[in-house]
C-alpha cells in the first residue's frame, strides 16, 4: 500500500527540523533510499520502520502509526500536550529544573498578559 499523504507529512517533519533524508536515516537506522521511497509514496511501511521514525523524530509512536494509516488529523485537540508529554521523559534529569522554570515563567507571562489592565485616569492639570 502506498501512502503519499504519509510521505508529505514525513517531508514536513524533516523540513520543520531542517533535516535531510540522510539525517533521518542516521538517527533512525532506516536507509536514506527507503526514506526517499516513503516520501514519494512508493513504498508501504512496516511497523518497525514507523517505530524507528517515531524514536528519531521524538514523536509519539501512535501518532506516526495514525498518520501512516491515514487516521490522524491535525485538528486533534490535545496533540501538542500529548507530544510534549511524550518528550518530557526524554529530557535529562539535570535539565528538568531549568525546563520547569521556563514553563512556569511562560505561564506567568501569559497570565499577566490576560489580566485586565487597570484604567489610568488622566491627571487633572
Amino acid at each position: 500500500m502506498t501512502n503519499i499523504a504519509f510521505g508529505e507529512w514525513l517531508k514536513k517533519e524533516l523540513d520543520k527540523r531542517d533535516w535531510s533524508k540522510s539525517d533521518l536515516a542516521r538517527k533512525s537506522g532506516v536507509s536514506a533510499s527507503q526514506i526517499t521511497r516513503l516520501i514519494k509514496g512508493e513504498r508501504g511501511v512496516r511497523d518497525e520502520t514507523l517505530d524507528a521514525l517515531a524514536v528519531a523524530l521524538k514523536i509519539r509512536p501512535e501518532k506516526v502509526f495514525l498518520v501512516a494509516i491515514g487516521k490522524y488529523t491535525e485538528t486533534e485537540s490535545d496533540a501538542w500536550v500529548k507530544d510534549a508529554a511524550h518528550k518530557l521523559p526524554l529530557v535529562a534529569q539535570e535539565y528538568r529544573g531549568v525546563l520547569d522554570g521556563m514553563i512556569d515563567s511562560m505561564i506567568k507571562a501569559d497570565e499577566a498578559e490576560r489580566r485586565p489592565k487597570p484604567k489610568i485616569k488622566p491627571a487633572k492639570v
